[in-house]
């Protein structure tokens, strides 16, 4: 295994690490156990509560297309109003989750002793954010000089576990699984770590070693538009482009809703009109891919031609806010699996 600056972990702890989701985090790593046949042993209420998170955020995020595409009147019918109160009891359970997590973090620090460095994580820099605790370089200004309520906390922390760990984990998931049914792409990146990195396990890695990793990056760029993250989007009157998804072929159909009356396609439709735009065909386009059917890397390799043909990240003012610590961490992953 290779070591990220002063951060060392073995394969099968990362992918612990990486996909373990909201409520696993109550959990000690000393819980990280790893059996003589390889498995992790985890208490079963850590199996299963992990479970639940991954269903409640399916159900919350599958929702979004009836919530947001059907009239408000079909909202009232019974049938619907039973699925309403089903999806709100999945997000009051995520919700109580993060406030539970969010609590015993905050105590934590209250019980750690001023003189103690305390951990450098997201949740811990939101809540010492413009603090006497405040582990970020405090960066202030006239409308941010205020701590971070918990109801602040809470939402972002959601978020960033929604969209930020689920779409990473499962990218890495669809990485690995494309990397080892394509042996030479493979061999080629792993080729490419040991010419910059060395073949020493136990060397150390820093920001600027990952900027070299040219096919790494590649990989990962084909991973993403070949398969395709997140979940059915819709932005309303909105001319940027939307993050698509990459990963989840849910992902493969998005909305947008005009604002006015629009002629497209030599039709004029009316004012708030749903358009769906269709990524996993335009990502299929023969006229804009060679053998686009193929895992190729090497599309993305010195070619000027490809910037602007995949939106990985989304782009315009909406452009995931993550996307460059979302890079850093996939090429990292990637570096020490292999």
């Amino acid at each position: 295994m290779y070591q990220y600056q002063n951060f060392k972990i073995s394969k099968t702890q990362l992918l612990y690490q990486l996909t373990r989701p909201l409520n696993v985090l109550r959990y000690a790593p000393d819980n990280n156990k790893v059996t003589q046949n390889g498995k992790l042993s985890l208490p079963e209420s850590v199996l299963k509560e992990s479970n639940m998170f991954v269903e409640s955020i399916n159900a919350v995020v599958h929702s979004l297309q009836y919530f947001f595409i059907l009239p408000r009147i079909v909202l009232y019918l019974p049938i619907i109003k039973r699925y309403t109160q089903y999806i709100k009891g999945r997000d009051r359970w995520i919700r109580s989750n993060a406030d539970y997590i969010i609590k015993s973090r905050r105590e934590e620090i209250s019980k750690t002793p001023i003189d103690q460095k305390l951990k450098s994580d997201i949740l811990t820099m939101f809540l010492t954010v413009n603090t006497e605790r405040d582990i970020t370089e405090r960066i202030t200004d006239d409308l941010h000089d205020e701590p971070m309520s918990d109801k602040d906390v809470q939402r972002n922390f959601i978020e960033l576990m929604g969209a930020g760990i689920d779409t990473s984990s499962n990218s890495l998931c669809f990485l690995v699984n494309f990397l080892e049914n394509n042996p030479k792409a493979k061999q080629r990146m792993i080729e490419e770590i040991e010419r910059v990195l060395g073949k020493d396990l136990n060397s150390s890695f820093v920001f600027e070693d990952l900027s070299k990793l040219e096919y790494v990056e590649a990989v990962i760029k084909e991973c993403y538009w070949y398969r395709k993250p997140s979940f059915l989007l819709i932005k309303r009157n909105t001319p940027e482009v939307i993050e698509a998804s990459r990963i989840r072929s849910i992902a493969s159909l998005i909305f947008k809703k005009n604002s006015r009356p629009e002629v497209v396609g030599s039709y004029r439709w009316s004012k708030d009109t749903y358009f769906g735009l269709n990524f996993d065909g335009i990502q299929k386009q023969k006229s804009c891919w060679e053998d686009p059917e193929k895992f190729n890397p090497d599309q993305f390799m010195n070619n000027p031609d490809s910037k602007n043909k995949v939106y990985m990240f989304g782009g315009g003012l909406r452009i995931c806010p993550g996307r460059n610590l979302a890079m850093i961490g996939l090429k990292a992953t990637l570096v020490m699996l292999y």
